[in-house]
């Protein structure tokens, strides 16, 4: 970035003497505060009964490991806006929440897609599904489900109940749990499109066509803090210009997806956080609009970029086979493309297949690569990563704040995993 010289704005937010900053807060503080939530839960258990306290380990279990994003961008965003020391512990507490309203949706996810493994490991779906089967046959199926949702809305709770009790001002205390129920609102609107996209996708390839109007459903519509402002990265002229490879119906499978992402991942895992760290740390109105809008460019480009690595990255670097998603079926931002191309009538026969082997699934690459899907994604996760850099060059974002999402921009662009 080009040196240009300071304004008032850059300087009213780099000095602030009046006003303490915050000493240095790590993913460890975080990391120790949700063990310091979870073994509380595991205690308050303990008064119940066994079982209960089995499911609070196995919810623990799922918390572990993960990248951290969310956590990462709230307390990077406080720390460069100058956060307070005053807020340093509410910063702590929000990052420990978001890190519990993720576990909770990855296991209402796991729910709803029928997984049983989460970063490899059994999730709480399959231990309780293990134990039931145990005690009885058939019995596993009930168990699970019943861990899955009760573990998921525990975790959603609690999640709610750290935000509630951060020790700010009042009226931020309402802002920040405002921005906290949005975010469910908007995720739990993502999902549900996601399994409808799906459903859709699933019977148009079974009966001929289906559409969103034959389901009973309506396609999704902009909200007034989601697509009402792009949700194709460009304008319509430039990008069909750039994605003429793939037919015009591909495009706007491709910009569904995106609206999907946006709502089930991007608005919890990018956007909310640097909201969140930006109203603790003081941020104006421009400010967050600011990052707002670059967030949630980077959060679709996070996703399209993990629907690239999920076919086409490399096992040994990611932990994780590339066979994963083609079984599934997964309707990721590919297949969405792909479906509307020549390809498709091969495709679609080993789409969804269990069985299908290392062969097979390279040539379902070759023809991913070949319908233009694999280039369309990636000019779309470019596009996207594009238009956040271009945010961040707004005067009223101070420069520390500017490089360091520019250097979270730049780990997304060179993902491998």
């Amino acid at each position: 970035m080009s040196a240009r010289p300071a304004s008032t704005t850059d300087n009213r937010h780099v000095a602030e003497p009046t006003r303490p900053h915050a000493a240095p807060i790590t993913l460890a503080d975080v990391d120790e505060r949700l063990q310091q939530v979870l073994d509380a839960s595991l205690r308050q258990a303990a008064q119940v009964d066994d079982r209960f306290v089995q499911l609070w380990q196995a919810l623990r279990s799922g918390i572990g490991g993960g990248k951290r994003v969310r956590p990462a961008l709230l307390i990077d965003t406080f720390t460069a806006l100058g956060g307070p020391e005053k807020h340093r512990e509410a910063c702590i507490e929000a990052a420990a929440a978001l890190e519990m309203l993720h576990a909770a949706f990855l296991l209402h996810d796991d729910l709803i897609d029928g997984d049983l493994l989460r970063r490899g490991r059994p999730n709480a779906i399959a231990e309780f599904s293990a134990r039931g089967n145990a005690h009885a046959a058939g019995a596993g199926s009930s168990w699970g489900l019943a861990a899955g949702t009760l573990g998921g809305d525990l975790l959603l709770s609690s999640a709610i109940r750290r935000l509630a009790g951060v020790r700010v001002e009042d009226g931020l205390r309402d802002q920040l749990l405002d921005e906290f129920d949005e975010t469910i609102h908007l995720s739990a609107a993502g999902e549900l499109a996601d399994v409808t996209q799906s459903l859709i996708s699933d019977a148009s390839q079974s009966t001929g066509r289906l559409s969103a109007a034959d389901a009973g459903v309506s396609p999704l519509e902009p909200t007034r803090s989601t697509v009402q402002q792009t949700a194709r990265p460009q304008s319509r002229s430039t990008a069909s210009a750039q994605t003429s490879s793939v037919p015009p119906l591909a495009d706007e499978a491709l910009c569904q997806i995106e609206q999907t992402l946006e709502l089930k991942t991007a608005r919890y895992s990018f956007v909310a956080p640097v909201r969140i760290g930006a109203m603790l740390a003081g941020a104006d109105a421009r400010q967050i609009s600011n990052l707002s809008d670059m967030a949630r460019h980077a959060g679709i480009a996070f996703q399209l970029t993990d629907d690239l690595i999920g076919v086409f990255g490399d096992a040994d670097v990611t932990g994780k086979s590339t066979k994963v998603d083609l079984q599934r079926g997964t309707r990721t931002a590919l297949i969405a493309v792909a479906q509307h191309t020549a390809v498709w009538a091969e495709l679609e026969t080993m789409i969804g297949d269990p069985t299908l082997d290392d062969a097979r699934a390279a040539r379902a690459r070759d023809l991913l690569n070949a319908c233009g899907a694999r280039a369309a994604v990636e000019l779309r996760a470019r596009d996207h990563l594009r238009l956040s850099r271009s945010l961040l060059e707004d005067e009223s974002l101070p420069p520390r704040l500017r490089d360091c999402m520019q250097a979270h921009l730049d780990a997304i662009a060179g993902r491998q995993r």
